[in-house]
């Protein structure tokens, strides 16, 4: 299947058409849907990802990159520093992984970006775009965790979806914040790349063809 094949996908996740299991929040709209089932296929390829790295790849589906793009020179500069610092490309790595919210988006891969050739300053232009596009719905977050969590429980994944259902509490009377990757992600994967909206990485190439 190749990167953006996956928008087409519908998972078969029967939970996504209920209510949440805690009653008090809206249904899912089809962007969480969406997220939640980006979320399925990330966790298959991604094995190693824990209950941290979870909600990190929710809240960049539902809140986009805006936390990470305080103004286009800020967003070159941090750019810059992560390209010179990225390393060998790794064989199984994806051009882009799919977020799902609405707008669409996509993680956009650093080291298959470098390896293609692409324009560092054309990333940055969609970085900024695609964090102003974004418009989070903190109320969609906690639906998102919360079928998330639903599906761990119901996946034999009962000790992720614990960790999960405690940490989404916690983050949302925080306000839900931005976090890191897990130590454990971050050393099987090397994680380096940017959010970008679906429609414009698929534009500019860099996702590879539907």
């Amino acid at each position: 299947m190749s990167n953006l094949a996956r928008f087409a996908v519908v998972v078969a996740i029967p939970f996504l058409a209920t209510q949440p299991a805690f009653g008090s929040e809206p249904e899912a709209t089809s962007g969480t849907a969406n997220a939640v089932q980006a979320l399925a296929f990330d966790v298959a390829s991604h094995p190693e990802a824990e209950a941290v790295d979870l909600y990190k790849f929710l809240h960049q589906a539902m809140f986009g990159p805006g936390h990470a793009a305080p103004d286009r020179a800020q967003a070159a500069k941090a750019l810059d520093s992560e390209l010179a610092d990225l390393g060998p490309l790794m064989s199984s790595e994806a051009w882009c992984d799919t977020l799902g919210g609405d707008p669409m988006l996509v993680r956009v891969n650093l080291r298959p970006f470098v390896a293609n050739g692409f324009s560092s300053d054309a990333l940055v232009e969609a970085f900024v775009a695609t964090a102003s596009a974004v418009r989070a719905d903190p109320q969609q977050m906690g639906v998102a965790l919360d079928l998330v969590v639903q599906w761990l429980q119901t996946d034999s994944r009962q000790d992720l979806g614990r960790d999960l259902q405690e940490l989404a509490r916690t983050m949302a009377k925080q306000g839900y914040p931005t976090v890191h990757h897990s130590a454990a992600y971050r050393q099987a994967y090397k994680p380096s790349y940017r959010v970008i909206e679906a429609s414009i990485a698929s534009a500019n190439g860099w996702c590879g063809s539907f």
